[in-house]
């Protein structure tokens, strides 16, 4: 979900500066050691969020650094909730598209293995519903917990939680399906 995550971001981040949305949600960037991991802030209800591209076909919602979770819930300085926007996207992998993505990206890149990242690549996205999801203290006994493996230096990755889609209705604060 790299690229599709990424352009949501950097849509969501536009649409709040176009639309001067700062007292209702702020875009953060807080991705060094020691700051809270989220990418939104909701000031009137002193509440962290995320936004989240999620899969259709995939078994759960891959969330935060079970770390920062607890590190928010556990604050008493604000709202122990997080909120994550979630939005659902089918998509479709270049390699059963002859790769034509995949090529395209790694000729301007100039890169020698015309197929490099070809079995991940995405030939197309297309968004299909959103959820807008609440962690808080009393459902995260439903969060499950995901294993990233390790880094590129061999270190452990920390784990993430996981929001498993049949429990989606325990977090679930609203859903709307694009037409």
């Amino acid at each position: 979900a790299e690229w599709p995550a990424f352009y949501l971001e950097y849509k969501f981040d536009k649409y709040i500066n176009h639309n001067n949305l700062f007292r209702f949600v702020e875009y953060l960037q807080e991705k060094y050691k020691g700051g809270t991991d989220l990418d939104l802030y909701f000031p009137e209800v002193s509440a962290y969020g995320d936004l989240k591209a999620h899969s259709i076909g995939s078994q759960g919602i891959c969330g935060n650094d079970i770390h920062t979770i607890e590190k928010v819930l556990s604050d008493s300085t604000r709202e122990q909730k997080i909120y994550y926007i979630v939005c659902c996207h089918e998509t479709e992998k270049d390699m059963n598209h002859d790769y034509e993505v995949t090529m395209f990206w790694n000729r301007m890149l100039k890169k020698k293995n015309l197929l490099s990242y070809g079995k991940k690549m995405k030939n197309s996205v297309v968004l299909t519903e959103y959820y807008i999801l609440e962690i808080n203290n009393n459902n995260k006994i439903h969060l499950s917990i995901f294993h990233q493996g390790k880094n590129s230096n061999g270190k452990e990755r920390n784990p993430k939680i996981m929001i498993d889609k049949n429990f989606i209705s325990t977090f679930l604060v609203y859903h709307k399906k694009f037409s």
